[in-house]
């Protein structure tokens, strides 16, 4: 339990920096393209939907403490289900949103 709180707590930090339109060196793909390439994105509104994707993954991983406290699988579930609906419509904003990808 001590280590989930430790990621939780790393996601939350990771996200506050993210949210500031800073920290674009830590999202995969985007630190290995090209100058060309990072032309085509707004980065500040690529962090900041980053940003707000690590809290939303922080706040579904926050769920599985009471469901260790009170050794239910309900909230297992729930953490699960929320983590994985974040990713998805995360990751479909983020390649297809006209605020991100200027190019699309």
């Amino acid at each position: 339990m001590i280590l989930l709180l430790v990621i939780i707590i790393l996601f939350i930090i990771t996200s506050g920096f993210l949210f500031n339109g800073k920290g674009a060196f830590l999202i995969a793909g985007y630190n290995t393209m090209s100058a060309d390439e990072k032309s085509h994105y707004n980065e500040r509104a690529l962090c900041r939907a980053t940003g707000m994707m690590m809290l939303g993954l922080a706040i579904s991983m926050a769920l599985y403490i009471p469901g260790i406290v009170t050794n239910q699988g309900g909230w297992f579930i729930a953490g699960t289900v929320m983590m994985i609906a974040c990713i998805v419509i995360s990751l479909i904003y983020m390649n297809s949103s006209k605020k991100i990808n200027r190019s699309a």
